[in-house]
């Protein structure tokens, strides 16, 4: 894990032979914080995906 000095965000990698995977973990107690911070990352989304991680999946589960 990798601390983003976001409270209740951090980074988790994962690494196999054939992928790598990067999640952004949102990990909060209060429900209306971690609705807040996923909408702000939605709000990048574009920016993301079209600059630097075309072929980035998002997934709220």
């Amino acid at each position: 894990m990798y601390h983003t000095k976001i409270k209740g965000l951090s980074l988790k990698f994962h690494f196999d032979t054939r992928k790598a995977i990067v999640a952004l973990d949102v990990d909060m107690e209060d429900l209306e914080k971690r609705i807040h911070l996923w909408d702000k990352l939605m709000g990048l989304r574009t920016i993301l995906m079209s600059d630097f991680l075309p072929k980035a999946i998002f997934d709220d589960s």
